[in-house]
């Protein structure tokens, strides 16, 4: 435990030092509009190095055709990962980041957990807008559902955000 509280407070205070941002953006997955429309947002605290903040995703009929009820699919995670920040005078700011993902899934009444990694990059436009792109390999245990044992799933994010 006091190991966990040390990483904990000394990744605190490298967030809190240093060139910061916040970022809040809109994402979606459009690779799965076979199932419908989907939707999420993040909020993200970034320095030179690290980043954290909560992403919450929604996605109405995820699998829904497959069952006679509502599976509606919403998750709520955690994101705290590594990034690099570049900038020259050909673009305003470039950000790579890689890091991992963790939290729970809200779905047919119950909550059920997720654990994930992400990868991706993101562009500034100006100084205040971007775009940005990431996959992401999620490992969730909503397929209880199904009877199913835990599964993977593959994700490409595409979002449009804005830097407070």
């Amino acid at each position: 435990m006091k190991k966990l509280l040390t990483l904990v407070l000394m990744l605190t205070v490298v967030v809190t030092f240093g060139q910061k941002s916040n970022d809040i953006a809109l994402i979606s997955s459009p690779g799965a509009y076979d199932d419908g429309f989907n939707i999420g947002a993040q909020f993200v605290h970034s320095n030179r190095t690290v980043y954290v903040g909560p992403e919450v995703f929604i996605f109405p009929n995820l699998n829904s055709d497959k069952f006679d009820k509502d599976l509606t699919y919403v998750h709520g995670i955690v994101r705290l990962g590594l990034n690099i920040k570049l900038q020259s005078r050909v673009f305003n700011e470039f950000r790579l980041f890689s890091g991992g993902r963790a939290g729970t899934i809200f779905r047919d009444s119950r909550f059920h957990a997720i654990l994930g990694l992400e990868a991706g990059a993101q562009y500034t436009i100006g100084n205040k807008f971007f775009i940005k792109g990431a996959f992401v390999i999620d490992s969730r245990t909503d397929s209880t559902i199904w009877n199913e044992d835990n599964f993977q799933v593959i994700s490409g994010i595409a979002g449009i955000g804005i830097k407070l």
